[in-house]
């Protein structure tokens, strides 16, 4: 685990979301694979859209993912998933995470 993971889970951890944030994308700019940052990052994003735009993510990684798909199955079960949010996204051409 990086350094920087370290610091954004510790950051988390602590209630510091926008340190957390930053150290996240920091990780993610320069490896935007990055399964477990992409699952962290589900803890500091502001809506529900970009958590399951980050899970869809990590299954785009790993689609074995089991943290991921019970993220993904619990807003189903609420009935907030239809389709990935990245086709929705593309039809209203909004800003990515980053």
């Amino acid at each position: 685990m990086s350094d920087d993971l370290q610091k954004a889970i510790s950051s988390i951890k602590s209630g510091d979301k926008d340190t957390a944030r930053k150290f996240l994308i920091h990780i993610l700019r320069a490896n935007s694979n990055n399964e477990q940052a992409w699952l962290w990052m589900t803890k500091v994003v502001d809506t529900d859209e970009k958590r399951i735009e980050c899970l869809e993510k990590v299954l785009d990684i790993n689609p074995n993912n089991e943290i991921a798909k019970r993220g993904i199955a619990q807003f189903r079960k609420r009935g907030e998933y239809n389709q990935p949010v990245s086709r929705r996204r593309n039809s209203r051409n909004k800003k990515s995470l980053r």
